[in-house]
């Protein structure tokens, strides 16, 4: 078959004609022609070729599988034919893939070329829409642009035609619309040049009126002398006849100036006063003229509508309207800075008048002082107290007999925390303030504590509306026990102060027979957030038995290496609650308390229900019963160690006794012998 190709090429190269010389090429120009070629190969390139090669492979090479079988030299040189059929079917193969590439080459190309031409599109558009959009912004601008003479109210075009001159009425006014405002801003500055001349004709008048009224005032000055005369005269028929007009005229003055809730507070205090309790004083404090200027502004108020009536100069000149508008931003925001700290002001704003009333005891020298304020614009009532005893610099003590320690928790979880009216939170809100601010807002301006038993004190409910007649009625359901709580709570209080002022200086008033041994070595007074740090305290804490209005204290008590630490909380309605014992004895390098050890518990358990006649001394004594039973545990404790610190000086018949082990604490009637259980 070779032979035969060979002939064929060596007749054809006799046969043919002489060809022209043929031009080498460069590289440029072959690299060139193989691009434009394989571009055209390309446009015509599908992949199904692919499919036809790998089968036209696969057949070839099932042929070559099956010729091999045959073993002969035929077969031999039919598989040598088509290994070069596969040959060139592979090389096929790799024009395809070449191909497939440059066109996989073209399309991303193409695509980029689109992408950019895409981004390239959408930032125009981005740039069309950024300028419609400042347009649109220019044109509402305009549109909502506001000239000075906005602000300014003219009078209707038919009033400005019947009343203008006819100089300002012309046919060019009427038909052009700018024409036409000009005209009629000139008319307003004429008619206000008129007014302002006619305000100070007016105010010339008015200052004729006003030099014969202080003539007419001086006549009666004068008789004012003739009518005091009078009365001195009339005093010692007054003295002998126990009739003081005069203090009672005085008196029912300041009765009528007074708001309804304090006029029903002291109406119902002065006659509790004068019928029950002599003790009891009420008297009316305050401006009497600025209550008498109150009382006309209130009478006007019923005549004509509440509105803000904003200041405005009498005289008004062309220079007025002259100003830059910078100058009037200014102003108003200035304006609007002004017109908040007043509504603050007016908002806690308290009437001129208050009423006092002062608590005396038989035995007591001190007296109490309790003053109501009244809130209008609130429309609640704030108390002050004010106790007249002097504390002597102990600082202990004198938490004690605070206003706040006093006045609150008279009545259950009344510790004047927030506004009684529901209506204040808005109120507050409006003015640029937090609600949580309130006490101190109020504190700041000295009015005292919103407490719900001073509302009912004053005929006030904000649950329900009471006529006048429902008001009167709560107010004397109020006053005899409010009075009665209060002195309760006086007593409780002095006698409380006067034993932590001895405590305080160490000293323990030993009213039972039973001596201690141990010593009062500190009395402080300490803070909530230091009595909740402390172990023995937390279980107190979260069970909600003390709160923040409670008054803590800390005691340490030492025997020899022993220490025991007494964290006390006095109630804030104490004496309705007893006081609070919580205990920490360290001894020999271990801590007792009632987290883990029992005898600690039985120690404030036998404390804190402590039983006794009288409160008079209840916190003495139960310190003192305090100090004993560490005494008692000290000498039981020691008793089992082979050398005992402490000696028994405590007589009990048993150190311990029960399941429980508990100590001999309680002392029989005799005072002198201990065992466990209830007193006897």
């Amino acid at each position: 078959m070779v032979n035969d190709v060979k002939k064929r090429t060596k007749t054809a190269s006799t046969s043919s004609p002489t060809k022209p010389p043929v031009v080498p090429l460069s590289k440029e120009e072959i690299y060139n022609n193989v691009i434009s070629f394989e571009e055209s190969e390309e446009s015509r390139f599908k992949r199904d070729h692919f499919k036809e090669c790998f089968n036209e492979l696969n057949k070839i090479i099932e042929d070559v599988k099956a010729l091999k079988g045959l073993k002969t030299d035929e077969a031999k040189k039919r598989i040598a034919e088509k290994r070069i059929q596969g040959s060139m079917v592979i090389v096929k193969l790799k024009k395809l893939n070449r191909l497939d590439k440059l066109r996989l080459h073209g399309h991303r190309e193409t695509l980029q070329k689109e992408k950019l031409q895409a981004d390239s599109n959408r930032l125009k558009l981005q740039n069309l829409i950024y300028e419609a959009n400042h347009l649109k912004k220019e044109i509402n601008k305009c549109f909502s642009f506001k000239s000075e003479d906005e602000d300014i109210e003219l009078v209707p075009v038919e009033e400005f035609l019947e009343k203008a001159p006819e100089i300002l009425k012309g046919a060019e006014t009427i038909e052009d619309e700018h024409t036409m405002r000009k005209a009629r801003l000139q008319f307003e500055l004429q008619q206000r040049k008129e007014y302002s001349k006619q305000c100070k004709d007016l105010e010339k008048d008015k200052e004729d009126v006003a030099e014969k009224t202080v003539e007419v005032k001086k006549n009666l000055n004068s008789i004012y002398p003739c009518l005091q005369e009078v009365l001195k005269t009339t005093r010692p028929i007054q003295q002998i006849l126990n009739m003081p007009f005069e203090k009672e005229w005085e008196i029912q003055k300041l009765i009528r100036l007074l708001p309804q809730p304090l006029y029903l507070a002291y109406t119902k205090l002065c006659a509790y006063s004068e019928v029950i309790d002599k003790r009891l004083s009420v008297s009316i404090e305050g401006d009497e003229e600025e209550a008498k200027i109150i009382e006309m502004e209130r009478k006007q108020m019923k005549d004509r509508a509440a509105s803000d009536v904003e200041d405005s100069d009498n005289e008004v000149d062309e220079n007025d309207f002259d100003e830059g508008m910078n100058h009037r931003k200014i102003k108003r925001r200035q304006s609007q800075i002004e017109n908040l700290k007043q509504k603050r002001l007016d908002l806690f704003k308290h009437h001129p008048l208050s009423v006092k009333f002062n608590i005396s005891m038989k035995d007591i020298e001190e007296t109490f002082s309790v003053i109501l304020n009244y809130l209008p614009a609130l429309g609640f009532i704030t108390v002050q107290g004010k106790f007249n005893i002097d504390s002597n610099g102990s600082v202990a003590a004198a938490d004690i007999i605070t206003q706040e320690r006093i006045l609150s928790s008279l009545y259950a979880d009344d510790f004047a925390e927030g506004s009684p009216n529901p209506k204040t939170i808005f109120q507050l809100q409006n003015v640029q303030l937090n609600p949580n601010d309130l006490d101190k807002a109020l504190n700041e301006k000295k009015l005292g504590k919103p407490f719900k038993w001073a509302q009912n004190l004053c005929g006030i409910s904000f649950t329900e509306h009471l006529n006048i007649d429902q008001s009167q009625k709560l107010c004397e359901e109020t006053v005899p026990d409010l009075i009665r709580q209060i002195r309760r709570k006086l007593r409780a209080r002095i006698s409380l102060y006067n034993q932590i002022k001895l405590l305080e200086n160490g000293k323990i008033k030993d009213k039972i027979s039973v001596r201690v041994s141990c010593i009062l070595q500190l009395f402080v007074s300490i803070s909530y957030p230091e009595y909740c740090v402390e172990i023995c305290t937390k279980r107190f804490v979260q069970e909600g038995i003390v709160n923040p209005n409670d008054v803590f204290y800390r005691a340490v008590i030492t025997r020899g290496s022993a220490k025991l630490e007494c964290y006390i909380c006095i109630p804030s309605n104490f004496p309705s609650d007893y006081p609070i014992f919580a205990v920490d004895l360290s001894w020999n390098d271990f801590k007792y308390n009632a987290e883990t050890s029992a005898h600690t518990r039985e120690i404030e358990n036998l404390i804190n229900n402590f039983e006794v006649k009288s409160n008079e001394e209840l916190l003495m004594e139960q310190l003192h019963r305090t100090m004993t039973s560490f005494d008692i545990f000290l000498e039981t404790e020691s008793s089992q160690h082979e050398n005992p610190e402490f000696q028994q000086e405590k007589r009990h018949s048993y150190g311990f006794q029960g399941k429980e082990r508990s100590r001999p604490y309680n002392p029989k009637r005799n005072l002198t012998l201990f065992s466990s259980g209830s007193y006897n």
